[in-house]
């Protein structure tokens, strides 16, 4: 069953709702719901609810909560630093990682970034996520920090309490198992470079500021393909450590 956004569940003691905007019109527009349908709503926030349309109007309908799942967060949480790329290869990491469970992503420039941040960027990104987590019927929306430098990640991955780990093409003795089996119960912040990698300056900030460094193998990945291999690796080893991990 489709899932539709309704940010405004919050407080399950009010049963009832009002949708309207996009979600209105996908709903009756497109798949022509009825009054006494059902459909699934997720907050963004931790719940997904089982809801009964009461009634449609011109502009918006009325749904009625019938019963409800609550989701804790999972621990430890999935962070993705990744540099903005053209094409819009950057949607496609932001869209698959948000179904991998990513719950927070730090868009950044690098000296090597051909396409530079934009006034609406961030509000793009945030409507991919939540068509992403919609798809999946996921629980949680991750949130898109402002676009930053990249000198700037680190310390905000920090501040965000995630440890800084880097994927370089120039590390060839740490996997990420070896990352991830150091760091088994914490949070970590993973930054991606732009296509062509990090420059040399770059490189030598990320050392300097005690950002772990490792390899995702031996064969050349495009950035996304780098950003989603990463995020699906830890993904699966925090599965592993609970396999109730949400």
């Amino acid at each position: 069953m489709p899932c539709y956004y309704l940010p405004d569940i919050t407080n399950l003691q009010n049963r009832q709702y009002i949708i309207e905007g996009e979600e209105y019109h996908h709903i009756c527009q497109v798949l022509r719901k009825r009054d006494g349908d059902h459909i699934l709503v997720t907050s963004g926030t931790g719940i997904i609810a089982d809801c009964r349309i009461v009634k449609i109007e011109k502009r918006y309908l009325l749904i009625e909560i019938e019963n409800h799942t609550t989701y804790e967060r999972s621990e430890p949480q999935m962070a993705l630093a990744f540099a903005l790329l053209k094409n819009k290869h950057d949607s496609m990491i932001i869209e698959k990682t948000t179904e991998l469970g990513c719950s927070i992503f730090y868009p950044m420039e690098t000296e090597r970034t051909i396409r530079r941040n934009s006034s609406n960027q961030q509000n793009k990104f945030h409507k991919i996520a939540i068509a992403a987590m919609k798809q999946c019927d996921n629980a949680w929306l991750p949130e898109i920090k402002e676009c930053r430098d990249i000198r700037k990640i680190p310390d905000l991955l920090r501040k965000d309490s995630f440890i800084p780990v880097v994927a370089l093409e120039t590390e060839n003795k740490r996997s990420f198992s070896e990352i991830k089996s150091q760091f088994p119960n914490e949070s970590l912040g993973i930054i991606i470079g732009p296509e062509g990698g990090f420059s040399q300056q770059e490189i030598e900030f990320l050392k300097k500021s005690d950002v772990i460094s490792f390899s995702l193998g031996n064969h050349i990945l495009r950035a996304e393909t780098a950003a989603i291999t990463a995020i699906s690796q830890l993904s699966g080893f925090n599965y592993n450590l609970n396999r109730e991990y949400y």
